[in-house]
């Protein structure tokens, strides 16, 4: 190397050590430290989205046990409104109420 190109490496070191007193040295620790933070920020983040996501499936899990209870519930209330409308079907049919139009029977007397 010349003399020449010594001077100004020289100075440029000097120049160098002067800036990384500040922003130098901050531009270095963002890129040695920056991306780890990003990736625990992003981690974090991530963490409760999935604790989010999980919750939402458990609660879909309790309502869909309550709606089988509750469509267990209705099963067992329209069996009872279906044999009772079969048993107004079979009064109309069999007249038991009218004395008017009441089915003949075998015995005699009164009825119902």
């Amino acid at each position: 190397m010349s003399p020449a190109q010594i001077n100004e490496t020289v100075e440029l070191i000097s120049h160098l050590s002067a800036l990384s007193q500040g922003p130098a040295l901050a531009g270095v620790f963002f890129v040695l430290v920056g991306p780890w933070v990003l990736v625990l920020l992003l981690s974090f983040w991530e963490q409760k989205r999935l604790e989010a996501a999980i919750h939402m499936y458990e609660e879909n899990v309790r309502l869909v046990k309550s709606y089988e209870k509750l469509a267990t519930e209705q099963k067992d209330t329209l069996v009872m409104i279906v044999q009772t409308n079969q048993r107004l079907i079979d009064a109309i049919e069999k007249n038991q109420f009218c004395p008017m139009i009441r089915l003949e029977k075998k015995a005699k007397g009164v009825q119902g």
